[in-house]
């Protein structure tokens, strides 16, 4: 099902939020983070809990948004206003799409996508970016386009740009 601009809206019990409205999630997410991009961004622990506190605090770091079932965190997605070493001149970008296994194949990766794509459209952002080192096929569907291949650290990976629709 789709909502304005042909975005996906959020599978069925399930409502968006603000980290900053959960601080309490702060501990589920830095752990989700370690667990699936440590091999990438070679980040631990404490540092990724102190990047999303730190959120809390000074929002003009970035936003997570929280996918809820029930009150349960079981996704996340950021808008960030630098996600890459070495392209600060480029942003703001989509960051840290994650869902839990139960919740994969449902639709809610792309809700999470649509959600920050509106929240950077409504700021008046220009362009979005995001990098990933796997699959582009759901970003593609969202209409995002490959901008360039390059490395982080020794990893290939893809930049990835969004514009609104005439832009």
């Amino acid at each position: 099902m789709t909502g304005d601009h042909g975005r996906r809206l959020p599978p069925a019990g399930i409502d968006f939020a603000d980290l900053a409205d959960h601080p309490a999630a702060v501990d589920r997410l830095a752990r989700w983070y370690h667990d699936e991009w440590f091999d990438i961004e070679r980040l631990s622990l404490p540092a990724l809990t102190a990047e999303l506190t730190e959120r809390l605090s000074d929002p003009t770091t970035g936003r997570t948004f929280l996918a809820l079932a029930g009150g349960t965190v079981v996704g996340c997605i950021s808008l960030d206003r630098s996600d890459l070493p070495g392209h600060e001149a480029l942003g703001p970008w989509l960051a840290s799409l994650y869902v839990v296994p139960a919740w994969r194949g449902r639709g809610l990766g792309a809700a999470l996508i649509g959600r920050v794509i509106d929240a950077a459209a409504a700021a008046g952002s220009p362009a979005l970016y995001l990098w990933t080192a796997g699959p582009t096929r759901r970003y593609e569907a969202a209409g995002f386009r490959r901008l360039q291949g390059t490395l982080y650290g020794t990893r290939p990976i893809t930049i990835m740009r969004w514009t609104p629709p005439g832009g």
